[in-house]
């Protein structure tokens, strides 16, 4: 596993260290220490419809979570290309490491959670639903998620990479469809989506999701904007973004 400390090509905010998650370094985690921990880390798996995905968006949220005491680590995970395995192991061996190092990193590993973006909330909330009790994140912060699999609501090229050959499957695409799988310990959720999301549709997506909590009884917080489509809430740039920074900090403050 390499281990690097350098600084983001493309912004003056340093990174804290950068660690492979497979032998050939075609999955990495890159690293944000909060110079005042709080014990506090979140995992971030980036979007990209399963097509492909970036970790630039992050390196501008580092900051705030950095100033909150929150350590950031964002993943660069293998796209599936029909193998839904590579994004869910990266995920989790990402959790893992992050678990792992928590005493070095002065972290608890008790309050290790996920955020993601589009499919990588998608495949933060089914690190949130289904991976082992080892790994379960602590809680889940979602931004304009990809929640469904199903045949009404869902972004049809995320179910077409993720699940490759079994998209027919009505089984399968049930099985990760997030909605479907929240239960009683399910951690807590806060979800963020605009309403003039036409890529990723709102009522059955982020909206879904919250119902499925309300009725498991977990807590669960969402907040709708009525502008910024499908990409805005991931933005630093997003017009209601201060107020996402407020609502994150206040949240998290009140799971402990």
């Amino acid at each position: 596993m390499a281990c690097t400390i350098g600084t983001a090509q493309d912004t003056n905010y340093p990174e804290s260290l950068r660690m492979n998650l497979t032998e050939d370094g075609s999955a990495y985690m890159v690293g944000f220490l909060a110079p005042q921990p709080n014990g506090t880390a979140v995992v971030v798996t980036p979007g990209g419809g399963y097509k492909q995905t970036s970790l630039d968006k992050y390196y501008a949220w580092a900051p705030f979570f950095n100033r909150i005491g929150v350590s950031l680590f964002a993943v660069k995970y293998r796209m599936p290309e029909g193998d839904r395995t590579k994004p869910l192991s990266d995920a989790g061996r990402a959790l893992q490491i992050v678990r792992d190092s928590a005493s070095a990193w002065h972290i608890s590993p008790e309050r290790i959670g996920v955020m993601g973006t589009s499919a990588g909330g998608h495949l933060a909330s089914t690190m949130a639903t289904q991976a082992p009790g080892g790994i379960r994140p602590a809680f889940q912060i979602l931004l304009s998620p990809v929640i469904t699999m199903g045949r009404v609501g869902a972004h049809q090229g995320s179910v077409e990479r993720f699940l490759g050959k079994d998209a027919a499957n009505n089984r399968l695409r049930a099985d990760y469809s997030s909605n479907k799988r929240v239960d009683g310990n399910t951690p807590p959720a806060v979800i963020f989506a605009s309403t003039d999301d036409t890529t990723v549709p709102v009522k059955h997506n982020a909206m879904a999701y919250y119902e499925a909590m309300v009725t498991a009884g977990r807590p669960v917080s969402i907040h709708l904007f009525p502008d910024g489509g499908h990409n805005g809430t991931s933005l630093v740039s997003f017009r209601y973004h201060r107020a996402m920074e407020a609502v994150i900090e206040a949240w998290l403050n009140g799971l402990w």
